[in-house]
Order: structure tokens, then sequence, then C-alpha cells
């Protein structure tokens, strides 16, 4: 009929019982066609005060969640409750569907159930669209008892039916069909009675078998006499009546059959009758009477067809005066299952809901339930379907009861459940429950006696699992109902990833067939089912499916299973056919596998073998090896062995492309390895000539151990087992090759993942040796696991004591293992791979006959599938938001959360997914934070970043004068030093509520360009335009007016015109001033543009009439979040009735069915907040909760948080203590498997705010990177701002004894307010006596400011000359290493070189060392030696004293967080010693003290107020197109033409200003290690100079000494010297060529020199983007920073002129460098590149 007509109606007509719903279910199970199905009489669920299924709108609403469930289409809006917009909404949708030109089917059966039964306003059958109106590729197929009767189908369709002759009546059963029915009962009829029967019956399906069951209930003997008394009238509703009639009066067992038939399913356990209070006789009549109605199978009894369950229910309840129905009778009825049922001890109790929901005690169900309840029926093992289903029945009960409580638990019970299911899921662990002997839960889960609850797939292979247990009939009734019908019936072509109907998952189906015929040979001739698997061909979509074959792979499957279960009948079968085939390779690999695997227990075994002997050697390479193996270790030929040996491809010579499986290459090595020592016997050759070349040597040396054991093995074969045990003292260094972390060098994935492979292989050969030995072994690994732990994860334990029990050798090493991780296996890691482990734990267990033990696993199992997901899991954060709901926060919750942090932390993927940023704050206000901070800081729960955002953040609340160094800390250690991939928002966000000044926003946008990381710019620059915008400041005043850098993009944020023209969003809101060009905008949009205009109507609507918005929603189709918004404008201009009916629309609208904000804004609170508003207070809420009880599931977390505002909306009397002891409840169940950590720090202390402000700072100064220069420099900067706190800064610093810190912001303090530094006199006056000569020269600098007397003030410490400086160290020290040597060890693990000399201890200034050395005559290790002895009195804060260079690198890059360059310890400690040297030789005077200056000078405080200005704009990116800097590209380092040269380093920069100068550095951020470096400078001499570094340089000169310090003869130089700080690496002009112009140099500025007019002529700028050393691998932008000298042009003639020089030359060099190292895939690369160029000016 769909071949004939592309569209229409289609009857299928039919008696009930003839056939026709069992014939809908099957063609949809053989069906490929898209299906949607409705049964207008299945109301089992259904509240009868809301309507039948017979009701147009529950049709029209069913059909449309289908068509999104299914995917079907994609809808733009939810079902409405709205008849008429339900119908316009169907019918597109169903012209959606056409257009897609796939063929779908709307089954509509039971259509005279309506008529019949159903009390209905208006039916579904008179809205069904007419013939003409249904699109093409739709059928309608309607399943009824006959057409006519239909009295409200539209005569059109009838006449359609009938004229097209689209009408299927299901025709009566044959003879011949009868007798085929007889004789499946065991029934043999004569050919008189079988005439009788079929006559009698008239074929009718259901009739005959209620017949043929009531002959087999009595006896054949009655035969006659039943056939007789049985005679169908052509309805079977008819042969229900006699039965009632006869019964009728019989009210107990009337009463009896009304509790029967009530029973939620149609199968009933008989035993639960006995929990009602009939008699014996009155249950045997029961029996009596109605068992033939019924399939039995044990004690279940289940109805042979609906119709008579149907018929009893509405019989049972009519009322015996008026014959109606009777709700009230139906009600009772239920009630009397519940008081029945409800206290029992079997599984049907849980179905009390059920029929409380039926008997309408709506109350009841909602006093009842709790978490508790339905978490108890996960834990009893109940089908979680009929829990979910429970859970709607109890929302809808709350829909009457209003009962918010309940709500809420429903809410978070059915959410608890799915996370339950997703992450254990029960019927896909079938096997488990197998094992543990727990076989009904097991089938619960598949099977219902009815239906199967999970895909195909799964119950073919549980079918296979039954039969191996021998539930073989249980086995052959799965099989039927899950055989692919489609699939085998009516496709050729299978793919391996075919989107299914009905899941949004791919199935493989050649999977699927494969798994088909293995379990349909169980029951099946292996000879029928080859021949249909011979039809399929496979798809070959892509490269991974060339290879695959249907036949093949199925054949193996049947193969394995049968080898398995030792069935040789079935092997025989299996060849027999296989050989008829004539496939040789499947020949062979059967005939070989039943070798290797089987023993020879058959004479079927000595045909394979004898069959393999006659094998000629093949092309295959897979194919000889199997043979080889053969001949060498099965049939014990070597000479046939040696021939096909010849054959095999050396693994030398393997094909190792870049996809290799090193797990099947280490195994060919150990085949190949055997085989050839076996088959030669020369021993004396080197395995390491048998392996391939791999691209790691710690691969290629794990491969080599693989030939080793074939060597061991080829000994034990040989029977030298003496030298077969090699292998043994080998065992350690196998071990070794596992005792890396993946970021370590060395570390190899496929070494790791085949650990387990090579202990069982060294197990498997130990135990060819004895069992002495293999039990060493087993001593071995057993102390490599207690050792090493840490490098073995538990599931490749499990995979070796897996090997162990099934070798029987050792049960007591296996059993004290698996104790130990039994006590592991949960403690972390995401909860998948926890509940895997779980799961492989009970196997273990169970195949050591340990079931009590396997039965504790999966109760932990079943606890810990609700836990915290890996990733994006932010349930706990919203949970924790409940705690600032309350007036004051809970101390003891936040000690809840905090003592399992750890935990958490360990089953997540990364901190950020913890509550620890959220306690911490919380934690703030209780007087203990800084105690807090340090704590999550050192255990890694809070990132460094994160915390200081919270307490600058904290601060920024408590300490509002201070706001300019609050902000200005934030953007130069947050913002400057972050590494997260996008930009932060909570403390900017935060800043911006306050009222801030143009002034100060200058201030943050100058600071954002120069530190901020440059990806993140645009976000903190656009929050403060928006700012400024809204406060109507001049963005030019702000230095917001440049240009930003323009993000790609997206149809949302920018409006395009049909013209082309595009605005941003903000263009366009500045751009459309009035309704008609907004009208007229509106109208030239482009096609499919996805503009906004909600912000654009928010800015006009105030101006704008009422007709004017009415029309902008007549012109302009609006989703429901921006309806919503346009309610609020109507709402605002008092227009309430049209507010309301956009509320209704946007709800209708709505594309999700959610109460939360995160995928529609909030939709349904914001309209129903709005609502209320305009409408009555109780119809609001009303409707408000019968939308959330419809609507009660949580699809993002976040509503978690929401509940008390949801549910206010719903009810004035909303008790939140209530909703949040809820929530706590759902908490505890969450976190109920995490321990808790011992030793937190308290919640509660007397920390002042001030207290906690001093502390930070304190702390963050302490951070060994740059942190303590950046604050001083902070500090100095606002100085009159911060006095007191310098005061309190400088007080701590000191009594700490950092007294380097201390004394250089006291030199900051010095250049501007000597007067400050009076009150710390005595502290600067011991600085100068500091045994450090560094501290010490700085300290005469600032006395000297103070105008204090140096000399009275010095007290010479060091009087006799120590001894280490001229002893004899004979022999001492260890390896020296050249510069090459140190450096590449520094690249290879980050860390300094352990050495026990003293020179290479202290090589970073072992240069100065030797200038000592020729001034002293000290010998060079005297000196080193006396540095060591005193960088051992470096002090160090206390929290990383003790730490390792590698410790506390670790501290920065997992527990901080922040990729920067820190300050080695060791490094540090040789500062201090060689400080205290030099301190020690001035004083004897063995060294001059000018020497000493120079070495010590490191620091210049005059840099403390040297502002770095932003980028200027023509120094250039190297960014690419995509805004991310090159990391891998090779060819990048060598691209520096001329052209570019010239391009890049200018000369004329404007107008008026020149280029002397400039030496810039760009370094890519991210991956890799990326660099630029630009130099540049004009000079009289054209000749090229030979250096990294092109400028004449000057050394170490301080910033105040630069007028009178040092020269050169070149016009600039540049101050060299080694620094972190690149300010001091200052180019500056000559100060004498300066002087001789004449010109005079400014107290402003860098290095700024000035006419006789005080007009600027030459100056230095320093510039910076970004943090250089902020090497966060999230980011992908770059950072620079430079110098240049500018001149104005005037200057310039006046340069030249001075010099006498008219032509000049500019010097240009770039150089690239490009390095990026992957260790784990051996990537190595490292380019440089450099272009030099003098041009003429």
């Amino acid at each position: 009929m769909t071949e004939i007509d592309d569209r229409g109606y289609i009857a299928l007509i039919g008696n009930a019982g003839s056939g026709k719903s069992t014939l809908l279910t099957k063609w949809i199970s053989n069906s490929n066609h898209k299906i949607l199905k409705y049964y207008a009489y299945v109301n089992k669920d259904m509240n009868y005060s809301s309507g039948f299924r017979g009701e147009a709108k529950l049709f029209l609403k069913d059909l449309l969640v289908q068509i999104r469930e299914k995917g079907v289409s994609l809808q733009d809006r939810l079902p409405t409750n709205d008849i008429e917009d339900l119908q316009k909404h169907f019918k597109e949708e169903l012209e959606k569907i056409s257009r897609s030109g796939v063929k779908t089917f709307i089954l509509i059966d039971g259509l005279d159930h309506i008529e019949r039964e159903q009390n209905i306003n208006k039916s579904l059958i008179s809205i069904l669209p007419l013939p003409e109106q249904i699109p093409e590729n739709i059928y309608f197929i309607l399943g009824t008892r006959t057409i006519e009767r239909l009295d409200d189908l539209p005569p059109r369709i009838k006449l359609d039916l009938m004229d097209k002759d689209r009408v299927i009546t299901i025709k009566p059963l044959s003879e011949e069909q009868v007798d085929n029915l007889a004789k499946s009962y065991d029934l043999t009829l004569k050919k008189n009675q079988l005439e009788k029967l079929y006559f009698n019956s008239k074929g009718h399906p259901l009739f005959l078998r209620y017949t043929i069951e009531e002959v087999l209930s009595k006896g054949y003997q009655n035969f006659e006499k039943i056939i007789d008394g049985n005679i169908f009238s052509g309805d079977i509703y008819d042969e229900y009546r006699v039965f009632w009639s006869s019964i009728k009066s019989n009210a107990k067992f009337v009463e009896l059959l009304g509790i029967f038939s009530r029973f939620r399913y149609s199968y009933i356990d008989i035993k639960l009758l006995s929990n009602f209070s009939f008699s014996r006789e009155e249950a045997e009549e029961a029996k009596r009477m109605a068992e033939h109605y019924f399939f039995k199978k044990g004690n279940l009894w289940q109805f042979f067809h609906n119709s008579f369950k149907e018929f009893l229910i509405e019989e049972t309840a009519k009322d015996i005066f008026s014959d109606e129905f009777n709700n009230s009778l139906n009600t009772q009825y239920h009630l009397k299952i519940y008081e029945g049922i409800k206290d029992i001890d079997d599984e049907y109790k849980w179905n009390i809901i059920y029929h409380l929901f039926q008997a309408e005690k709506f109350d009841l169900i909602a006093e009842m339930v709790s978490q508790e309840y339905f978490r108890e029926q996960w834990f009893a093992y109940r089908n979680t379907n009929y829990i979910k289903d429970d859970i709607k029945l109890v929302a809808q009960a709350n829909g009457f009861t209003k009962n918010i409580k309940s709500l809420l638990i429903c809410s978070l019970s059915e959410y608890e459940l799915r996370q339950r299911i997703n992450n254990f899921t029960p019927s896909l662990y079938y096997e488990t429950y197998h094992e543990l002997s727990m076989i009904d839960i097991a089938n619960s889960f598949i099977y219902n006696n009815v239906e199967l609850f999970v895909e195909k797939e799964v119950a073919l292979d549980y079918c296979l699992l039954l039969y191996k247990k021998g539930y073989n009939e249980l086995a052959r009734e799965i099989f039927q109902k899950a055989e692919p019908t489609y699939i085998l019936n009516n496709v050729k072509e299978v793919s391996a990833r075919k989107m299914s109907r009905e899941s949004v998952y791919q199935i493989d189906e050649i999977d699927l067939i494969s798994t088909w015929a293995k379990a349909s040979s169980l029951f099946n001739p292996v000879e029928e089912i080859v021949e249909k698997l011979r039809l399929f061909e496979v798809v070959k979509e892509y490269p991974a499916d060339e290879g695959r074959d249907v036949l093949s792979e199925s054949i193996n499957e049947i193969l394995h299973f049968r080898i398995a279960e030792n069935d040789w009948k079935g092997l025989k079968e299996l060849i027999l056919s296989v050989q008829n085939l004539s496939i040789g390779g499947d020949l062979f690999y059967c005939y070989f596998e039943i070798v290797w695997n089987l023993k020879n227990e058959d004479d079927f075994y000595v045909y394979c073998k004898s069959e393999l002997s006659k094998w000629k050697v093949t092309n295959s390479n897979i194919i000889n090896l199997r043979l080889a193996l053969f001949h060498v270790l099965i049939n014990k030929d070597l000479e046939k062995g040696k021939i096909v040996f010849e054959k095999l491809t050396e693994p030398i010579n393997k094909d190792i492309g870049s996809s290799i499986n090193h797990s099947n290459l280490n195994n060919y090595v150990f085949n190949y390895s055997r085989l050839f020592y076996i088959i030669h016997q020369d021993f004396s050759v080197n395995t390491i000539t048998l392996i391939p070349d791999l691209r790691s040597r710690y691969l290629k040396a794990f491969c080599n151990e693989y030939a080793e054991l074939g060597k061991s093995y080829a000994y034990i074969h040989h029977e030298k087992k003496e030298s077969s045990i090699e292998f043994v003292y080998r065992l350690k260094q196998i071990f070794n090759y596992f005792h890396n972390h993946v970021t370590d060098r060395g570390y190899e994935y496929s070494i790791h993942e085949n650990k387990a492979d090579i202990i069982n292989l060294i197990l498997r050969l130990s135990s060819k040796i004895s069992d002495e030995l293999l039990n060493n072994i087993l001593s071995e690994v057993s102390l490599e696991w207690n050792k090493n732990e840490r490098y073995w994860r538990e599931g490749k334990q499990q995979e070796v004591i897996d090997w162990v029990i099934k070798s029987q050798k050792n049960n007591n090493w296996c059993i004290n293992h698996l104790k130990r991780l039994d006590k592991s296996i949960f403690q972390d890691g995401y909860n998948t791979d926890r509940i895997e482990k779980g799961v492989y734990q009970i196997k273990l267990w169970s195949l050591l006959g340990k079931i009590e033990e396997g039965k504790e696993i999966l109760s932990q199992l079943m606890e810990i599938s609700l836990d915290v997901r890996g990733e994006k899991d932010n349930q706990i954060d919203y949970l924790v938001d409940w705690l600032g709901k309350f007036e004051e926060v809970d101390s003891n919750e936040l000690k809840y959360y905090l003592e399992r942090l750890d935990s958490i932390y360990q089953k997540v993927n990364s901190a950020s997914h913890t509550p620890a940023n959220e306690i911490f704050t919380y934690s703030l206000e209780k007087g203990n934070g800084f105690e807090m901070f340090k704590y999550l800081l050192m255990e890694g729960l809070v990132e460094l970043n994160d915390g200081i955002e919270i307490l600058l953040e904290h601060f920024l609340r408590q300490f509002p004068e201070k706001r300019s160094l609050i902000v200005t800390l934030y953007i130069r250690l947050v913002i400057a030093f972050d590494n997260n991939h996008h930009s932060r928002n909570s403390f900017f966000n935060n800043l911006l509520k306050y009222d801030l000044s143009i002034s100060e926003i200058k201030k943050i946008v100058k600071d954002i360009k120069v530190y901020a990381i440059l990806e993140h710019q645009n976000d903190y620059l656009g929050k403060l335009i928006k700012y400024c915008n809204n406060n109507e400041f001049d963005l030019t005043e702000t230095g917001l007016n440049d240009l930003m850098i323009k993000e790609n993009r997206d149809t949302s944020s920018y409006l395009t015109l049909q013209d082309g023209t595009t605005y941003s969003k903000d263009e366009a809101i500045e751009t459309i001033k009035d309704y008609n060009q907004l009208v007229e905008a509106i109208r030239s949009e482009k096609e499919h543009s996805y503009f906004r205009w909600i912000s654009v109507i928010e800015k006009l609507y105030p101006n704008l009439s009422l007709i004017e918005l009415k029309s902008i929603l007549e012109i302009k189709k609006f989703d429901s979040t921006d309806l919503i918004k346009i309610a609020s404008f109507f709402y605002d201009k008092e227009d309430f009735d049209t507010t309301k009916q956009i509320i209704e629309n946007a709800l209708s609208q709505a594309n999700y069915n959610s109460w939360g904000e995160v995928y529609d804004d909030g939709l349904r609170v914001k309209a129903y907040s709005l609502y209320h508003k305009i409408e009555d207070q109780e119809f609001v809420q009303n409707k408000a909760l019968k939308d959330f009880s419809e609507n009660f599931k949580i699809d993002h977390e976040s509503i978690i948080g929401k509940y008390d505002s949801i549910f206010k909306l719903m009810s004035d009397d909303v008790e939140i203590r209530d909703i949040h002891n809820e929530i706590i409840n759902y908490r505890n169940q969450l976190l109920k498997s995490h321990y808790i950590t011992a030793g937190t720090p308290k919640i509660d202390g007397d920390l002042t705010k001030e207290e906690l402000l001093y502390q930070t700072i304190i702390f963050l100064m302490e951070i060994p990177c740059r942190f303590d220069d950046f604050i001083n420099e902070i500090l100095l900067n606002n100085f009159h701002d911060n006095k007191d706190l310098i005061e309190v800064l400088l007080q701590r610093i000191y009594g700490k004894q950092y007294y380097y810190t201390f004394i250089k912001l006291v030199a900051g303090i010095s250049l501007i307010d000597v007067e400050y530094l009076k009150d710390f006199s005595t502290e600067i006056t011991k600085m100068l006596n500091h045994e450090r000569f560094d501290i010490h020269n700085i300290a005469i600098r600032v006395l000297r400011r103070m105008d204090m007397d140096i000399e009275s003030l010095y007290d010479l410490k060091t009087k006799k000359e120590p001894l280490t400086y001229t002893l004899k160290f004979e022999g001492r020290g260890g390896l020296i290493l050249s510069e090459e040597e140190r450096i590449e060890r520094i690249d290879k693990r980050g860390y300094l070189p352990e050495t026990e000399n003293p020179i290479e201890y202290v090589w970073i200034y072992k240069g100065e060392l030797e200038l000592i050395s020729e001034s002293t005559e000290y010998e060079l290790i005297n000196l080193a030696t006396r540095v060591v002895q005193h960088s051992k009195n470096n002090v160090i804060p206390e929290w990383y004293r003790d730490l390792s260079e590698e410790e506390l690198r670790n501290l920065f890059d997992n527990r901080f967080r922040v990729r920067t360059t820190y300050l080695r310890p060791r490094s540090q400690a040789v500062i201090n010693g060689m400080m205290i040297v030099l301190k020690e030789l001035v004083e004897l005077k063995k060294i001059d003290k000018e020497l000493a200056k120079y070495i010590s000078n490191i620091f210049d405080e005059a840099l403390y107020y040297l502002v770095p200005h932003e980028k200027p704009q023509f120094i250039s990116s190297i960014l690419k197109n995509d805004n991310y800097a090159p990391s891998a590209d090779k060819k990048w380092a060598h691209e520096i033409s001329d052209e570019y040269l010239n391009e890049t380093l200018k000369f004329e920069i404007t107008e008026d200003y020149i280029v002397l100068a400039e030496t810039t550095m760009i370094k890519g951020q991210g991956d890799g290690y990326t660099t630029e470096n630009r130099q540049s400078f004009v000079d009289v001499y054209d000749n090229q100079v030979d250096s990294n570094l092109i400028f004449s340089s000057i050394k170490k000169c301080c910033y105040e000494n630069y007028e009178f310090g040092d020269t050169t003869s070149s016009i600039c130089y540049y101050n060299w010297l080694m620094t972190f700080n690149n300010k001091r690496n200052w180019l500056a002009f000559n100060a004498d060529l300066a002087r001789f112009m004449g010109l005079k140099l400014s107290s402003e500025g860098s290095f700024r020199w000035l006419d006789a007019d005080d007009q600027l002529v030459v100056e230095s700028v320093h510039w910076q983007s970004g943090e250089e050393y902020n090497n966060s691998r999230n980011l992908h932008s770059e950072t620079g920073s430079g110098w240049l000298v500018v001149i104005t042009k005037k200057g310039f003639e006046k340069l030249k002129k001075a010099l006498g020089q008219d032509t000049l030359y500019q010097h240009k060099r770039i150089e690239r460098e490009l390095k990026f190292i992957q260790h784990n895939y051996d990537t190595y690369i490292h380019e440089r590149d450099y272009n030099y160029k003098i041009v003429e000016l």
C-alpha cells in the first residue's frame, strides 16, 4: 500500500484477540521506518480526572513529545495546553517530517475503546487530519474492531479508506493453522475434532487459545463437552460476558477478580492473593474458573490478552443498579490492594504508590514518600523503570495536594536515580549478578515475562549467559524476543555505525548480527544461520571498515563460544558448515583455535590436528605464524615448523607505522623469538637483533624483554631450566620500566598498558619451571606492589591476580591482594573507573568462590553509583550555595565540606571541580581565613590565583579606602599570572558595582593593557566600556577610545543587513534611534540572521507606544526568553492583558521543560514572577505548581541552588529550612562514600580583617618568585595612601628576618620620603652591619639619603681570616659539568644537577669567583667551599624551607597552579653565601670594595618608579591569523625576510619621531618556547656586529647613575646584566653626547633630554604587554616588552650636526627561536635563525 500511495490512512480491522496488536508490534519490530505509537486504551498510569487516552489534547501532546524525543524532527517549541495551538503545532511538525523524505507511520491502536469505554471532552478521532491534509511520506494506521462503529471519525476518512481499498481485515486462522496451534500444545486431534474445533472457534486466535487451555486444564477426556460448549459468537467480549454472567452474583469472587485485575502488570504472582481475606474455597474457585484465561509459569499468571483484564476492571467497578462504571468502586479496589501489600515481604510492595494513586489518596502519597523511600528501592534492586514511573506518579499527585516538600523529594530523587543509572546501569551488569548467584535480580533488569528492558544486543548476550548457566528455556524465550528481525529479513548492507531510530547512539550492526548468530546457534542449525549470514555485505564507510566481514566474524563468535563450552558436537557441526563455504582462512582458524585451546579429549581433536598437519604455507603472515606455532609446539615437528618459520616476517622488518599496536607487536616478538630459539637452538644470538627499531629507546628496550622471554621459553622447551630463569634476574629491570608518571621522562603509554601482560607472561613461564619459582616471582610482585603502588593502577593489578586465580597455583596470594585492593579501589579516580574496578573485583572474588566478599563490593558499587562526576559536575557548588541563603553561614556545614574536600578532589579532574573556592569564600567571615587559605592552597584545593582573587574581593568590601591598592594587586598578581582559558568575572563584576572615578578607570585600563593576558584583554576592557557607557563617561578620557581586537563575529552578536552592512550589538543600539529606524532595520535584516533585537528594543521601549510595541511583535518572531522581556515592557506600560498573553505564549514556546536558568535564562521563574504582578496570587501559584509537577526533572544541577526562589512562586508558606533539610539529605548521600580528612583547620577564629590583610600580603611576598618586587612597586607608587600598611609590613618583614625584602622596600621609600624612615633608623643601621654585602651596600645608599653618619654607625664584623680560605682541599669534589652539559641536564629535568663539588654547586658565580681568586690568590675551591658554608644560613619561610627544587616546582605547578619562573632554592642560597663572602673579603681588605659592588649589583630601587607604557601600535605581533602564537611550526623560525625586517624595525614612526634604538622581545605563550628578539640602532658605522647582542653596552649601571656613569662611543647604549627584571636592561641616549649637544636631563620620564626651551628632544620608552614569566600552557597568545630610544626629527638633525656626519646607518637584527618538545611522542623541535641588515639613512 505504501508503494502505491505516498501518504494517507490505513485501517487495520480485527476483533479483540484477533492478533492485530500482535501484528502491529511485530511489524514495528521488523520495520526500519520512523514509527510513532499511540495506544488509546493504555491508561494504567493515567489520573482519570485529568483525562483519558482518547482525549484529543492528550493525543497531540503525546505525539509531539515523541517527535521531539525520538529526533524525528527538530522542534523549536514545546507543546502547549491549547487544543487549537496543538493542532497547528502538529501540522507544522508533520510538514517538517514530510520534507525530510523519511516515511513515517503514526500508529493509533485501540480506537474502539474511546467510544466504548471513555468519557472524553474531545475525541482524538475528531481532530485527525483529512486525507488531503496529510503531507507526503506520512501514514496513519488506525487499529480498531470496526470502522463503522467509530461515529466521530470524519466521513471523508471513512470514504477514503473504502475508495482506496486501504482497509486490512485480520483473517481468522485456517484449519491447518488451528491444527498447528493445537499441536504446539501437544494436543493431537482427530479429523472430526479438528473440524469441530475450527468450526466452533471460527479460527479466532484468542478464543481458540482459551478453548485449548480449558481442554488442557479439565482433561482431554472432556474435549467433546468443552468444544460443544465453546462456540465463538464473533466477539470475544460476548465470551467474557458469558463468563461474567456465571459468577457476577458471587460477591467475594467478584471482589477477588476486581483485585486480581487491578494488579499493576499484565502478570501477577498468585502468592500475593494470600495477603487478602479470601477463603481457600474462593481462591480454588478463581483458579478453577479463570485459569484458562492465563498463561501460567510457576507462580506467575499472565493474562492471555489484555482485553480480559480491561473487561474485568470495568465489570467489577460497575454500579449494581445503574450498571455504569463507578469510579469510587474502582478506587476502593486499589485501596484494598494497598492495604494488602503495604507490609508484605515481596518486591510487589513497592507498588503501593501506584495503587494509592489509582485510589486517589494523594495526601497519603505525599505523607509517605521520602528520598529514603526511593533510595531503598535502588538498594533492593528494583527495576529502575518502575521507580521512575512511581516518582512521576508522586509528582502528579502533588499537583493535587500542593505539597512543596514532596515535589522537592521527587525532583531530587529522580535526579539521584538518573545519576545512579548513568554511573551503574543495572541491566548492563547482569553477569555480575550471576557471579554472585543473584540470578532473579539479573533477570528482572532484562525481562519481565512480557517485554525486554534492554537493547537487543544486550538481550542476546544475556541469553548466551543464561544458556551457559543451564537456563535453556528462558534463554530461548529471550532470544525470540531479541532477534533483530528487521535486519535479518530486510537488510542486505550493514553498517558498523548505524543510527538507531530509538536511540541517540550508533549501533554496530555487524556486532549485533554476530551476537545474534552466536545465540541463534544454540537453538537453530548452523547451516541455516550461515545461509542468512552469507547475504550480508558491510558498508565500507571508513578505513576501519576494511576487512570486516559479517560471516567471518559470526563464525569466529560461534567457534569461541563452543570452544569455551567444550561443545565437540557443536564444533563438528560448525566445521562442516565452514567446509561447505570453501573459505580457507576461516577453516584454518577453526582448526587452529580448536587444537590450540582444547585438549585431546575427542576424536574430532585428532581430525583437526590432522588437517592442520596437511596445511600448506600461505602468503598470510598471520596464518603462517599460527601454523609454525602448531608444528613446533603442538605437533612437535621442527622440520615442518622451520619451513613455515622461514616464511615469517622478521620483527626487525615489520612495518611499524604511526598506528602500530604495541601489544600486538610485543606478542609477535615473543612468538617469533621462542620459535627462533626452539628451531635454531642458537642461544648465542642476541635478542636485540630480532626486534624492530622503534622511535623510543624505552619502547625498544621493553620490546626486547618480550624477545628475552621468548628465549627463556625456548630454554624451557629444550628442558634447559637452569638457563631459562634469566628473566628472574631481569625482573627488577622490567619493574623499572613502570616507575614513572605521565609527565616524567621515559614514560610510555604502551609500556604501562602492557605491564600486566608482561608480568602474566613471566608468571606463565615460571609456572612451567616450578611452583616454587612461581611463588618466588609472586613474592617479588608483592614487594613491587607494596613499594611502588603509585605506579600500579588497581586494574593492572587485577589483571595479574586474574591470571593467578585461573592458574589455581596460589589462592592465598590472590586473597591477600584482593583484600588489600578492597580498601583502595574506591578511594580515588573517576567514578566510572572505580565502578569498573569494583565489577572486576567481584569477578575475581567469585572465581575464588568468595561470594560474600563479592556481595560486599556490590553493596559499595550500589553506594558509589551516586557520587560526583569526574568532569563538569558542579552540583556540590550549588549545594554549597545554600549556606549563603541564611543570615549566618553555619560553621558546622563549612566543616562538613572542608573535611571532605580532599576526598572529592581525588575523584575529579581538577581542584576547580570541588567547592573549595566557595568554602574559602564563606570562611573569610569566620575569623580564621588565613589558616584556611594556607591549608587549601598547600593541599592544592584552591589555586593561588583563585585564592588571591577571593581574598582581594573580600578586602574590596572590607577596605574601600584601599581600593586602588587592591585593584592593582588583582591586575598584577591574578590577571597577569592567570592560567585560565578564559577571563575572570567575579572580582571584576563586583568592582564595577562601585562608583569608580574616571581617574580610577583610566589607571585600571592602562594596567590591563600593560599586564593582562592578551587574549583576555578584550573581556575586561569590554566590561569597562559598558560601565563607562552606562555612567555616560567619555571614553577618550579613560583610554578606552582606541580600537579593541575584533573577535570572530557570531550571528547573535552582530546584525547583518541584506546589503552586507554589519553592526555589533553596541553599534546597533547606538545607530537605531527610533521606531521607524527599528522597523526598517528589522525588515532589512539578512535572511537566516539570528541577531537578538531585544537589546535594541529595550533601549527604545520607554519612548514607544503600545501600538508600536504590538506591531513589532507582528513583524518579528521572538524566542520565549525575549518574549518574557517584552512582556515586562507591556507591564511597565500597564497593558496587563497583553502582558498575560505574551507570558502564556512564552511558556508555550519554551524550548526546554526546565526550571533552571542555564538553557533558557530562567524563563519559567521570570514568567511566573511577572505573572504574580498581574494575576490572582492563588491562580498563579496553582499554575506554577502544576507546571513544576509536570516538569520536575533537574536538567541542570544549577536548579539545586534555586529551589527556594522556585517554590516561593508556588506557595506563601515555603520554609527554607525544610527545603534545606532535603538538600542536606541528598548531599549526605552524594558524599556518603567520601572519607574525612583529619587535621583540617578550624573554621572559627578571632583574626581581624586587618590582620588577614597583613598576613596575606606577607605571604605573597614570601612566595619565591618576583611577587615581593611587584608588591613593593604597587605600595610605593601609591605611597601616601599606603603608609599605615607599609609601616606594619616593614615591622613584620623585619621581624621574620626577611632582611633583603626589608631593605629593598626601605630603599624604595628613601627615594621619596626619608623622613618616614626615621622610625626605622635602628633597623636600617642593623642592615648596614648585616653580613651580606648587597644588603650592607643598599643600606649605605639609604643612610646617605637620610643624611646619617655612616662611618660612626658601621661595625666591622670580620676581623680574622677564616680557615676555609687557606685550607688545602685534596681530591675534594666531584664532576664539574661543561656549560653545554649543564644546560642539557636542566632542559631534560628542569632542575639544577645534583653535585657534591663546591665549584659545580656555585656555578652561577663561577666567573666572579675566578676574578676574586685572581685578586686574593685564594684557590677557587676554597672560595667555593666558603660560599657553600654560608649558603646554609639563608633565611627561608617555614612553609617551603625543607622543600627540594623538584618539590618546590611541584608546589607551583600542581598546588598553586601558577606556571612561572620561580627562584631556585639553591640559587638563592648560593647568592646568600656569595654576598656574605664578599662582605668578609672586603672587611679583610682582600678585595676592592668596587669589585664587591659590581658583583653584588643586582637591585636598583629606582626602577620601582619606572612604570611601563602600553605596547606602541607600531610594534608588530608574532600571532598568526587565528591569534595563536607559533608553537611547532619549524618554518616560522626561518621566515625572516629582508622585507619583514624593514616592516618590523622601523626608523620613522610618526611625522615627528624617529627610533634611534629598539630592543623588543616577543614571547609566544602556550605549548613550546617561541621568541622573537628584535634589535635596532642608529650609528655612524656600517659594519655588522658579530654578536647576539648588537648594542654597544655598559654593565650594571644603576638608574640614578646614568647621567654621570659609564658611557660608550655609540649614540645609544644598552645596560647589560643578567636579570629577570628587563627594566634594568635599559636602552638610553649617550649622556656625554647629550651634554655635548647642549641638552639637559629632565627629572621626568625615562632618560629624557630637553633643549634650552625645555622641549623634548630624545628619551627612552619602556613598554610591556602581558607578563612574560607567565608560562601557563593554557594560553595561546603572546607577551612582549622592550625599550625604545626616540628622538624628534629636529633633534635628529641636531644629532647629525653634533656628530659631523650627514650619513648614518640603521642596524637591524631579528632572531627567532622555536623549541617544541614532547617526550612522550619523541618529538624534539629546536629551530633558530636570524637576519641582520644595515640600511643607509
